[in-house]
């Protein structure tokens, strides 16, 4: 049986696959003809040198790029009110180096032998995200950066908020939970990701069945249509490494996000906001994201630059995010342009940090 924790993950992997769409990453559903991948008992698998490792969300980045192989996204999700700390981190380290090994190249040809053949599998640049409800540890996000794995919370994204809330509303009412042993269901949690999943893709309803069905497919159905709601949302990068997620205003058109747009961004104690700044000077919201903080003085440290440098750049790698959009299957750059008032206001937290 799953647990209401392992629900409410599914739930956010899955926003998070739907949402970004537009942004060039395509989910895998199966492991069709893939030989780095098999169905195991309960959701996909990733093959692994020493090891074959579960991995129910996985998009595929559709937009080739040179010298690189296929890059594959790997995504976990951890839906708790507490930091998530450094033994998650560990563990998702460990699965992208197992299963980023899973290509041996054949033995050379030797005196008497022929050379063996390659194996014949695709080899992929695997990539490891670790959503959370809530941040994450100051040791987590260290270990993160040295062993690239990328973090995203959502604990601070405004406009994700009803989603946030309408996942943490799965839960029936009637007594059917019992939190050390699970949520009563007559059908297993990779067969209910497969249902929210085509409920989103396609619409319609979506059914459970077992004890306190009634109440958990009307509190999936309030959380899909949340997620429908928001429509889409952007993957972005800052300082050229730093990714983060842009969870859109209930009003913006991802057709009105084009070429270069001159922003400013804000912290509302909250949530860090994205605002468009127009001719006349008067300003929208665009975009709300959140960002471990941490993390992000790491990386400005990897950077070589100083704290005070760092935050008076207005023309380097700090002055800008990018993002690639696709659609209608045409790829575009998006850069959002900043006037230096987000790195103000994280220069103020970061001191009073």
């Amino acid at each position: 049986m799953p647990t209401v924790a392992q629900i409410h993950g599914m739930l956010l992997e899955e926003a998070l696959l739907h949402l970004l769409r537009f942004s060039g990453y395509k989910p895998v559903t199966s492991h069709g003809a893939d030989p780095t991948l098999r169905q195991g008992t309960a959701g996909l698998e990733v093959m692994g040198r020493g090891e074959h490792h579960q991995i129910d969300a996985i998009a595929d980045f559709t937009i080739p790029q040179p010298f690189v192989n296929p890059a594959r996204l790997l995504i976990e999700a951890k839906f708790k009110d507490s930091a998530v700390g450094i033994e998650i981190v560990r563990n998702a380290v460990g699965v992208l180096k197992d299963v980023s090994e899973y290509w041996v190249t054949p033995a050379p040809a030797g005196r008497g032998r022929a050379a063996a053949r390659p194996r014949q599998q695709p080899r992929y640049h695997y990539q490891y995200a670790l959503l959370a409800s809530s941040g994450f540890t100051e040791n987590a996000q260290r270990y993160a950066v040295a062993h690239d794995v990328y973090l995203i919370p959502f604990e601070r994204t405004g406009f994700f908020q009803p989603v946030m809330a309408a996942i943490r509303a799965c839960v029936p009412n009637d007594g059917a939970v019992d939190r050390r042993r699970g949520v009563e269901m007559d059908i297993a949690l990779s067969e209910l990701r497969t249902r929210v999943r085509e409920s989103l893709a396609h619409g319609g309803q979506i059914n459970v069945d077992g004890a306190g069905d009634a109440a958990l497919s009307a509190a999936l159905a309030t959380a899909i249509d949340a997620i429908r709601r928001v429509e889409y949302a952007v993957l972005a990068v800052a300082l050229g490494r730093v990714p983060l997620v842009l969870t859109p205003a209930p009003d913006v058109n991802i057709r009105d996000v084009d070429g270069v747009v001159r922003v400013r961004i804000y912290w509302d104690a909250d949530s860090w906001y994205l605002r468009r700044v127009g001719a006349d000077g008067r300003q929208e919201d665009l975009f709300s994201f959140d960002v471990p903080e941490t993390l992000l003085a790491q990386y400005i440290d990897q950077h070589e630059l100083s704290p005070r440098r760092a935050f008076d750049l207005k023309q380097e790698a700090l002055s800008e995010i990018q993002a690639l959009l696709v659609r209608d299957g045409q790829a575009r750059l998006v850069r959002f342009v900043l006037d230096g008032e987000w790195l103000e206001q994280l220069k103020e937290r970061l001191a009073r940090d």
